[in-house]
């Protein structure tokens, strides 16, 4: 099967991912990567073909869902500015409007791109690709540091970043804290590669074992990569994906639909607490300032009280969790309009006499952003929109692995197997990793995965066929 000028485009795009040094960032304006302009441009030939809307979305719902989530969100923020709130701003929370149409017109763009599971594979290994070669540039900043006390790596991209035109973020060495990143402009991008990679391979491993040596040396630098990163979320998220994968591995697909979406929600339960019990229990093996995260967070929870002491990190998370809980105090339903959650963390922060302002504008978390500023109904559309996406993907590998439709041959049949749960493994992950850790809209990962969702249509007809 030929790939087209579109195809291409594409996959220029995901290439393009992990410059995210070199992309124009300036307070007020936003940010633009430098695939955006490239998936923009697939946008605006995506919705000039009316058949594009319905083979993107495949279920009509979808749009409805998206349609009430900005009409929510025009609401609430409209409703703030009238009600002459403080610090809301006409400017900024258009900035955020279109931050979000950003991010869905991002969505849109890669999965019209994703028309079947042979281009779903192609896709899917170039985001391969670019996450194993950040991990190694983590790992090689991480050796080099620790060989010559030096950071070459940094200095670099620093060097090259200095011919840039247009404002750009700052690009910081943080190798004295003990973290690392490479070539990305801050820590949390890391999360948005390795993380989701990390729990593919494990699914896929799963799957077949027929690239055994490669799968293992994959999860071996997306694991280790991520503990370079000396972060929490980072821990707790990665024993997350090794516990979902060793009771994946205990469970069966020769089940019915119903009784695997029971399964799934149930071994997330159980995924989560035995994540976070395991954290707890074995802090004494992570890094000084994780173990202080965790002593932190532990005080909080049992006194409800933190200071300017606390680790930063923790008072950042404290800061928007309560100010997430002023916020829809104010406004349960739909929150306080966009752009607004620097209020309720300025109130928070002043009356715990906190002096970090961290964060402020993003609320740490886009979980604790969109309750904030869309209030639950918001947040639940927006989580609706996923949820429904997801499982379109879980639908097509249950029916996939039950009934296993008619293949060409047994290979391709567990390669299209593979892919699927691949695939949805790694949205799956990176929209976890979003929620709890990620909260700007600004970035392409998590609409390019969701795109490359498997559709279930894609096995109606046989894509894997052999010459004959």
């Amino acid at each position: 099967m030929n790939l087209n000028t579109r195809d291409y485009l594409t996959r220029f795009a995901i290439y393009l991912l992990p410059l995210t040094a070199f992309q124009f960032q300036e307070g007020g304006y936003g940010i633009i990567q430098l695939s955006l302009p490239i998936v923009l441009l697939l946008f605006v030939i995506s919705i000039s073909k009316v058949t594009s809307l319905k083979s993107s979305l495949e279920k009509s719902v979808l749009l409805k869902i998206a349609i009430c989530f900005f009409l929510i969100c025009i609401f609430s923020t409209s409703l703030s500015i009238y009600l002459g709130e403080e610090n809301s701003s006409l400017y900024k929370s258009l900035g955020v409007l279109t931050s979000l149409a950003v991010f869905f017109a991002s969505y849109y763009s890669f999965s019209t791109s994703n028309k079947d599971i042979y281009r779903t594979s192609i896709f899917l290994r170039d985001y391969f690709n670019i996450s194993l070669f950040i991990s190694a540039m983590v790992i090689l900043e991480f050796l080099i540091h620790k060989v010559s006390g030096n950071n070459y790596i940094y200095d670099f991209m620093n060097y090259f970043r200095h011919f840039i035109p247009y404002p750009k973020a700052q690009f910081l060495d943080l190798t004295s804290l003990g973290r690392y990143k490479g070539i990305l402009n801050e820590t949390g991008e890391l999360g948005l590669y390795t993380l989701p990679s990390l729990s593919a391979y494990l699914s896929g491993l799963s799957i077949s074992k027929r690239n055994l040596v490669k799968d293992v040396v994959c999860i071996v630098l997306f694991s280790f990569s991520t503990f370079l990163a000396n972060s929490f979320v980072f821990n707790a998220l990665l024993i997350l994906i090794f516990s979902l994968a060793f009771l994946r591995s205990r469970s069966q697909f020769q089940r019915s639909l119903i009784a695997q979406k029971v399964i799934r929600t149930v071994l997330g339960i159980v995924a989560v607490i035995v994540s976070l019990s395991i954290v707890y229990y074995f802090q004494n093996y992570l890094s000084i300032s994780v173990q202080e995260r965790i002593s932190d967070l532990q005080a909080f929870y049992e006194t409800g009280y933190y200071d300017n002491s606390s680790n930063l990190s923790v008072q950042v998370i404290l800061n928007s969790y309560k100010a997430t809980v002023y916020s829809l105090q104010k406004n349960f339903l739909i929150g306080i309009g966009l752009g607004n959650i620097d209020k309720p963390y300025n109130v928070v922060a002043t009356a715990q006499n906190i002096s970090t302002r961290l964060n402020q504008h993003d609320g740490y978390s886009m979980l604790f952003r969109l309750l904030s500023e869309t209030g639950i109904t918001g947040t639940l559309l927006f989580l609706s929109f996923f949820y429904i996406r997801l499982s379109q993907g879980f639908n097509a590998l249950i029916c996939t692995s039950t009934k296993k439709l008619v293949f060409c041959s047994e290979s391709q049949y567990s390669e299209a197997l593979r892919i699927n749960s691949m695939i949805c493994s790694a949205s799956t992950i990176c929209l976890v990793y979003a929620l709890s850790n990620f909260p700007t809209y600004w970035n392409l990962v998590l609409p390019l995965l969701m795109g490359l969702v498997v559709k279930p249509n894609f096995f109606r007809v046989i894509y894997f066929k052999e010459k004959i």
